[in-house]
């Protein structure tokens, strides 16, 4: 019973460290990601960058549907662009649903939806939030068309910011501080026996 104490005693403060350690790193695991889109979505890393910003979740939306938000979404292009209707943009990215904060509005569901504004040598796109229950556009934002830009997770810096973490750096040291006393007691009990 006392050992079984013990082992207690010591792994409550490896479970707080580990504890703190998901807590830290799980946000940028967990952050929106380009990946949320499909592949060559013009804009995506402005839709990115503006979830980010918007503490966006992918959700499940229901409301006006897919086809009207990119009718919406459309029109919305059209008027602040001066687009005619057969200069409307042909690429666009599929309605995402999620869940976001725009500045001074409680968190609401919208549909996201990227559309490319021009084919220059720096390629514009659009990023229109649609409020999903209403189709109303909640904010429209500029961004770089660029199906090469890459604003992918970047694994190896994140797994870099993990190694470096506070919580990570006094696990490490709790278990050499543990093996040290688990090793020093098991050779104090060896040496009791050999007497």
């Amino acid at each position: 019973m006392r050992r079984l104490l013990i082992v207690f005693g010591l792994a409550i403060p490896a479970l707080v460290l580990i504890g703190w350690l998901i807590a830290a790193q799980l946000p940028r695991w967990t952050a929106p990601q380009a990946n949320w889109f499909v592949p060559n979505t013009p804009g995506v890393c402005a839709a990115v960058d503006s979830l980010v910003l918007y503490r966006g979740q992918r959700a499940d939306v229901s409301g006006i549907g897919r086809d009207v938000a990119i009718l919406d979404a459309a029109q919305v292009v059209q008027t602040h662009y001066e687009f005619g209707t057969a200069a409307l943009p042909s690429s666009r990215s599929e309605p995402l649903g999620v869940q976001a904060t725009l500045p001074g509005d409680l968190p609401r569901t919208y549909y996201v939806i990227t559309m490319a504004l021009s084919d220059d040598p720096l390629p514009k796109a659009a990023v229109i939030y649609l409020d999903a229950a209403t189709g109303d556009p909640r904010a429209l934002i500029m961004g770089i068309a660029d199906p090469a830009a890459n604003c992918d997770l970047d694994v190896k810096a994140a797994l870099l910011a993990a190694a470096k973490s506070p919580p990570l750096f006094l696990l490490v040291i709790y278990g050499v501080i543990a093996a040290g006393a688990f090793v020093v007691g098991w050779l104090l009990k060896r040496r009791g026996i050999h007497r």
